[in-house]
C-alpha cells in the first residue's frame, strides 16, 4: 500500500509551512518549485487543504499560504484524510454493503485492526515532531522529499 500523489505532496506542501510558522507565507510557485510538485496540482491541493481548516490561502501582493493552525496541531493523518479521506485497509469499513461477507469475514476484524494501528501513529504524529526528527538527524532544511527524511 502506498500513500496517494496528492497526500505525499500535501505532506510535504505542509512540511514546508510548518518550517517557518508562525511568521511566514510561502507562495505556491516557491514550494512547487523547491518539492518537485507541479503548481497547478499544487494549487488545487491548497484549496483542498484550506477547506478543511489546515492552510489558509492569500492571493495577491504579500499573499502566499500558511498554516491555519500551530504544527503541534496539526497530524499526518489530518493532512492525508483531508485530500485521500479515512484511511480503510478493509474496504467494508465504511461501507459493509461493499461486500457481501462484512460480518462473517475473519479478514475484516485483521484489517480494521490494522487499520486502527496506522491511524493512531499518524494521528499521533504532528508535522512539529517531524520537524524536530529532522532536526536531530540534521535534516534541515528538508528540501529533500519527505519519505527521505524519516
Amino acid at each position: 500500500m502506498q500513500l496517494s500523489r496528492k497526500a505525499d505532496y500535501g505532506l510535504r506542501l505542509v512540511l514546508e509551512l510548518a518550517k517557518v510558522y508562525p511568521n511566514g507565507r510561502v507562495a505556491t510557485h516557491e514550494i512547487a518549485k523547491r518539492q518537485a510538485i507541479p503548481e497547478p496540482f499544487l494549487a488545487k491541493i491548497v484549496a483542498e487543504l484550506a477547506r478543511s481548516g489546515l492552510v489558509v490561502s492569500k492571493r495577491g501582493s504579500g499573499g502566499g499560504v500558511f498554516l491555519a493552525r500551530p504544527p503541534e496541531e496539526i497530524t499526518l493523518l489530518d493532512v492525508i484524510e483531508a485530500l485521500d479521506g479515512p484511511i480503510a485497509f478493509a474496504p467494508c469499513r465504511d461501507n459493509p454493503y461493499l461486500c457481501c461477507w462484512t460480518g462473517q469475514c475473519v479478514l475484516e476484524e485483521v484489517l480494521k485492526g490494522a487499520t486502527a494501528v496506522v491511524e493512531q501513529y499518524l494521528g499521533n504524529l504532528t508535522f512539529a515532531d517531524v520537524l524536530e526528527h529532522a532536526r536531530q538527524r540534521q535534516h534541515i532544511p528538508l528540501m529533500e522529499s519527505f519519505s527521505e527524511s524519516s
